[in-house]
């Protein structure tokens, strides 16, 4: 332990905790030697430290105000009417068994969440949340919230209640004036997303790139999202800042110029986009920690640097960031590599992209074992692993055969190794690609979608059409049907990579019965770049068929 003796002045809380960050809100200080008030500083939304007064000698962490865009209600205001969520309510169990209760409007069949916070911020409050309907019902209850040592609900109001009672209180009925909280209340019946990231702090090495994924979890909008860094320094620049419509991965790509090492906290904030622009979020950064639960604000916190000259720099040579690939293919792309005097080692590049991993299942010893899909990434056909006498170098990425037709972002890493090639010493990052997957093939039926197909042998119907390939894809194709009942022969027919059209003659075993056949699928199929046995499928369509004896 340290112990500090002297005339000190601490303070570990305020009172309210939230405020809204349009309105002035005077703050006390509370579970401190000081007696004193201020005014909310000017901020941006989310949690903030505040400084203590100058005069004596201050020791400990600063207190933190949580700043929202949203009311905050102030137990004890003048104020008795609580509004709809989102809202956000401040309250004090003042004496040992009290109860305080609010009545919040709310809309029946809407869905509410509940976030105590009171412990995680320093209260000696080990609150017991309670919800009601307007008649009195409980609709929930609760003391600690997943994995949190505060309590929280998620719940529904009930149909014909116009309002909700929350109640809390102390689990073992004490009471002071330290025992401040904050409930935080959002509707998750209305559009709504939330933004993650695995790393609370990043590094940009001077004259350098680096490029980090963002999450996103939505609920009901669907829309583009906009990414910003609030109070980067003007030697960090930022691109990659939408994820597009319905993607729920993003990626961010900052560069810095040269120059001495610089640091910066900052938030990741995101923005809905048109109507929805007044959907925001904060990104809660890095893995969970045990320090993020005493101390909750560093769950929002982004420690950014502009870090020392990096040993490599890599580029993309061509000028064109926009490519378009057809499925199935590999898209080539040449990077540069650039290396500071001295610098040995070998560099090895690989993919970062907007895609979540596809898993598949597999057997291992006799069990079902979930590893990544390495057919359906986007990735790199290989990752080179390249040695100091090379400065450019072409790599494949592949485009798999059935990823979304949707945009995808992407960049090339550049990993310095160490002399044994197992530990990575130093990354660059390329500038963001953007990468539209094409359908490979298309095929269109110029003849009627229903026929007549003999059983047996003798003149049989057919079905004719043309098929449309993607540019670059100059693979043989297969034209089949597909959902024939059990015993039916699919017919087949390739067409070499210089044909565009095509005529399936359809025919079946003498044995098979006459019989309607409908939904019945045309489709073509063809090989990829990657392996033959990794196909790429055309859209389908539907035919009928009616299957006769042989005359």
């Amino acid at each position: 332990f340290r112990l500090k003796i002297g005339n000190l002045q601490f303070a570990d809380m305020v009172f309210p905790m939230a405020a809204r960050i349009s309105e002035d809100t005077r703050l006390s200080f509370s579970s401190s030697n000081l007696d004193s008030t201020l005014t909310v500083p000017a901020s941006h939304i989310g949690t903030h430290p505040i400084d203590l007064p100058a005069t004596g000698l201050a020791t400990g962490t600063r207190p933190y105000i949580l700043l929202s865009d949203h009311p905050e209600h102030i137990e004890d205001s003048a104020s008795t009417v609580i509004p709809a969520a989102p809202v956000g309510i401040n309250g004090r169990i003042s004496k040992p068994g009290e109860t305080d209760r609010y009545t919040v409007t709310a809309t029946p069949g809407t869905k509410l969440r509940f976030n105590l916070l009171a412990r995680r911020a320093g209260s000696p409050l080990d609150a017991v949340l309670t919800i009601k309907s307007s008649k009195g019902a409980q609709i929930g209850r609760n003391d600690d919230f997943q994995g949190t040592s505060d309590p929280g609900l998620d719940i529904t109001v009930p149909n014909g209640s116009e309002s909700i009672t929350v109640e809390v209180t102390d689990l073992q009925n004490r009471g002071g004036d330290d025992f401040i909280y904050h409930i935080d209340i959002d509707d998750i019946s209305a559009p709504l997303f939330s933004i993650a990231s695995t790393l609370d702090r990043f590094q940009i090495p001077g004259g350098s790139t680096q490029t980090f994924i963002v999450d996103v979890t939505r609920n009901g909008y669907n829309g583009p999202i906009d990414l910003s860094l609030a109070g980067l320094p003007d030697c960090i620049s930022v691109s990659g800042q939408q994820i597009p419509a319905g993607g729920i991965r993003g990626l961010l790509t900052l560069t810095a110029t040269a120059g001495d090492p610089l640091p910066a906290i900052t938030q990741l904030t995101a923005a809905g986009t048109g109507e929805h622009a007044n959907l925001k979020a904060i990104a809660t950064v890095g893995a969970n920690s045990a320090h993020y639960r005493v101390q909750p604000f560093l769950k929002t916190d982004l420690a950014i640097s502009r870090a020392e000259q990096s040993p490599i720099v890599t580029s993309l040579t061509a000028t064109e960031r926009e490519l378009e690939c057809a499925r199935g293919k590999f898209l080539p792309v040449t990077v540069n590599l650039s290396r500071i005097e001295n610098t040995a080692g070998k560099i090895r590049l690989r993919l970062i992209a907007s895609q979540i991993q596809p898993r598949k299942k597999v057997k291992q010893n006799n069990k079902d074992v979930e590893v990544d899909d390495l057919d359906r990434t986007l990735r790199l056909a290989e990752e080179p692993l390249l040695t100091p006498d090379i400065h450019s170098h072409t790599v494949n990425i592949w485009v798999p055969h059935d990823i979304g037709l949707s945009t995808w972002r992407a960049a090339i890493v550049a990993e310095l190794m160490s002399a044994d090639d197992k530990a990575v010493v130093a990354t660059a990052s390329t500038t963001q690609l953007t990468i539209t997957p094409l359908d490979a093939i298309a095929l269109e039926l110029t003849s009627p979608a229903s026929l007549e197909a003999v059983a047996g042998e003798g003149d049989t119907g057919s079905l004719t059409g043309t098929i449309t390939r993607a540019a670059g894809f100059d693979k043989p194709i297969t034209v089949t049907l597909v959902g024939l009942p059990k015993g039916c022969t699919a017919p087949l027919m390739e067409i070499a990579a210089d044909q565009t059209e095509f005529t399936l003659e359809v025919r079946f075993a003498k044995e098979a019965k006459p019989a309607e056949l409908k939904n019945i699928k045309l489709v073509a199929n063809a090989p990829t770049d990657l392996k033959p046995e990794v196909q790429v499928a055309s859209n389908q369509v539907n035919v009928q068929i009616k299957v006769i004896a042989q005359p």
